[in-house]
């Protein structure tokens, strides 16, 4: 009996010991293949992630900044950001904007980007006295101290591009087109709604030319829009193109409320920039057909915006500037007011100074007898030309309060409220 114990013992240990050695060599494998996948996968990515930064035009403080990482990089290892990034900030490095020095006391502004011509499209009589004749004033005046050209077009009856564009019926759309006809005479066109004038003449129009794309844009402040009543358009097969299809858009426009050229621009542009995008497209593009009022009308804006993210650059392609960046913005957000960097203010459609409910940034209209030399002929209230810190606080207050009263419809996050791959499943890419 005793013995039988002994060996039922013996037994149990050595079993126990076996247990032991097995746990022990399995931990032992454990460790030495974490280590040598560290050392042939982590840490020469680690390597070259730090060699790319060695290699980078920018210090590592900038790279960090760049990367909105705050004031301390140390705080964080840099492969865990770079590998992120590599592929991005070298497509940014790459492409460089040519440089345009802002205009000085009514120098001359230099042709850097070639000829730069000024388009204006009107109704019947309406640049004849009868319409904007404060905002065509300050325009003419403008223009008799610089080399731009200015090319106004009656859109009812231009001979030029009758046969064209005469299959547009909207005079916003029938715009585009003859826009693109007319660019063809010129490098860089600007165009220009007949109520913008120029507020501030020491500005050069190139210091807003962005040469790495072909169309720019503006964003509008109050309501965050893509707006149309103004862009800027290289002579370029893609800026020709980007006209006639935002032209083409009139033909799409269904009997609800269809925000007319600039209900489409938006997704005109989500269609030109992202066309892989497909149900993205798709979504924005039911948000727009379903619009009955302005305010489900914000949806369609807010879509298109969420769906290009961030992004305001698309080289060789598009750009849009930030609200109150562009060369023009609407005067009335500031009561008229304006600083140094303002240039054109949109929305004039006075004929005088006195006009009821306007609050003009002039004495007198511009003197075109005067004008060519310098500041004469213009005639400023001087109370309206202010420091840079006023214009900021009027636009903070503005855009707080904007946001706070923004439609409800304009609001929602459209990658949760509508189908992000349900519909494309499984050939979403």
């Amino acid at each position: 009996m005793m013995h039988a114990c002994a060996n039922t013992c013996r037994i149990k240990l050595k079993q126990r010991d076996v247990s032991r050695t097995i746990k022990f060599w399995s931990k032992l494998i454990v460790c030495i293949t974490t280590l040598a996948f560290i050392a042939l996968y982590i840490a020469p990515a680690g390597f070259h992630q730090n060699f790319f930064l060695m290699k980078l035009p920018i210090s590592r403080k900038e790279l960090m900044n760049s990367l909105g990482l705050g004031n301390n990089p140390e705080s964080r290892p840099l492969s865990s950001v770079l590998v992120k990034t590599p592929e991005v900030r070298l497509s940014q490095q790459s492409v460089k904007r040519t440089p345009y020095t802002r205009r000085n006391n009514m120098g001359p502004c230099m042709a850097k980007f070639g000829k730069v011509t000024i388009f204006v499209g009107y109704l019947e009589n309406a640049l004849e006295g009868k319409k904007y004749r404060v905002a065509q004033s300050s325009m003419k005046c403008y223009l008799k101290g610089v080399n731009y050209q200015l090319v106004t077009v009656n859109l009812e009856n231009d001979e030029r591009t009758k046969k064209k564009c005469q299959k547009y019926s909207e005079f916003l759309f029938k715009r585009h087109c003859i826009a693109a006809e007319y660019l063809k005479d010129t490098d860089w066109m600007l165009v220009l709604d007949a109520d913008t004038g120029v507020v501030n003449p020491d500005h050069c129009i190139e210091e807003w030319i962005d040469d790495r794309v072909d169309v720019i844009l503006y964003e509008r402040f109050f309501n965050s829009e893509i707006s149309a009543a103004s862009y800027m358009v290289r002579n370029s097969e893609f800026g020709r193109d980007f006209l006639m299809k935002w032209a083409d858009r009139e033909f799409t426009l269904h009997k609800r409320w269809h925000g007319l050229d600039n209900g489409v621009l938006h997704l005109h542009v989500l269609d030109m920039l992202l066309p892989d995008a497909i149900q993205e497209r798709k979504n924005c593009h039911d948000v727009w057909l379903n619009a009955t009022s302005y305010d489900t009308y914000m949806a369609v804006v807010s879509c298109v915006r969420q769906a290009l993210g961030a992004t305001r650059l698309w080289p060789g392609k598009l750009r849009f500037y930030r609200k109150a960046h562009g060369w023009v913005r609407d005067g009335f957000l500031t009561t008229s007011r304006w600083h140094d960097g303002d240039f054109m203010f949109h929305g004039w459609k006075q004929n005088n100074i006195t006009a009821e409910g306007w609050d003009s940034p002039f004495t007198e209209i511009p003197d075109l007898n005067s004008c060519g030399s310098g500041k004469n002929g213009w005639h400023w209230d001087k109370a309206k030309h202010v420091d840079v810190k006023e214009i900021k606080a009027d636009l903070t207050n503005f855009e707080k309060n904007a946001g706070q009263t923004y439609p409800s419809f304009g609001k929602q996050v459209f990658f949760l409220t509508m189908p992000v791959i349900g519909e494309c499943y499984p050939d979403c890419e």
